[in-house]
């Protein structure tokens, strides 16, 4: 019994230190993900973007240097590789090239959607604060 409530004392202690570690320094990102074709043209040089590759689990951060880049992300038919595992992804649109609106997605070779990406936003202080919104 008391090996027992040793074992729960420990793991109380590692539980408590693991709950104050709080955010790490510079603070966390919110994201966006970028599922239109409206999304990827708001892009502009500077602007981060992690690619998720649903095949590994991996996050990738691409630093967006044009606005060619951006588009390049979502051109019709483009494959967009992993660079953890290699994973070619297709891009594939769902609506009309006419539209803004076109959903962007990027699948494997059977339609299975394999991969997303998503603007990063450093946090503000303001985000920080606890209680819902």
């Amino acid at each position: 019994m008391k090996k027992i409530a040793s074992v729960l004392v420990a793991f109380m202690t590692l539980a408590s230190v693991t709950l104050l570690a709080g955010p790490p320094a510079g603070g966390w990102h919110k994201e966006k993900t970028l599922s239109t074709l409206d999304d990827f043209a708001a892009l502009v040089p500077g602007d981060q973007v992690a690619q998720v590759c649903k095949k590994c689990d991996t996050v990738s951060v691409v630093d967006i240097q044009s606005k060619e880049q951006a588009m390049d992300f979502c051109e019709e038919g483009a494959t967009i590789d992993c660079p953890s595992c290699g994973n070619a992804s297709k891009v594939v649109r769902s609506a009309p090239p006419s539209r803004g609106l076109q959903k962007i997605k990027f699948v494997d070779d059977h339609g299975e959607a394999c991969m997303f990406m998503a603007k990063l936003e450093p946090k503000t202080s303001s985000d920080f604060q606890h209680g819902h919104k």
